[in-house]
């Protein structure tokens, strides 16, 4: 299987294992899983199989900064789609922005800004000084 499609079944897999990490799927949250799919090309039995087990499918993470923070920007969006992020929740976005190769710090800033707009448009503004205050 050729690399940018193993890179499309983590990034599924990812989104997965954050919406389930309440231990429930919601309509919104699948929804948007779906959206990606459909994005990324995915067919619906690969992602119903991916669904099944989403932790074996995180195989391949992008090269490019803007594809690993584009990962994690849905991510993020993912886990606060229900109005509601849990420990759990918080603990794997943690746990995939370090794999993904983020400062601690920005994976904290980023989450803290989620929490703050539960329900509400996410200042894409404070999003970026975020990541601005990160870089090196």
């Amino acid at each position: 299987m050729e690399k940018s499609h193993l890179i499309k079944r983590t990034y599924l897999a990812m989104l997965l294992g954050i919406g389930e990490a309440d231990g429930k799927l919601d309509m919104w949250e699948e929804q948007f899983v779906d959206t990606i799919a459909q994005k990324l090309q995915i067919q619906e039995n690969e992602k119903d199989e991916i669904k099944r087990e989403p932790s074996k499918y995180i195989t391949q993470l992008p090269d490019s900064y803007s594809q690993r923070l584009e990962f994690f920007y849905n991510l993020l969006f993912m886990m606060g789609i229900d109005n509601s992020i849990n420990a759990a929740e918080r603990a794997l976005c943690k746990e995939i922005g370090f794999r993904l190769c983020f400062n601690p710090l920005l994976i904290d800033d980023l989450i803290a800004i989620m929490v703050e707009n539960l329900g509400k448009k996410v200042p894409v503004d404070q999003v970026i000084q975020a990541i601005i205050k990160y870089q090196n």
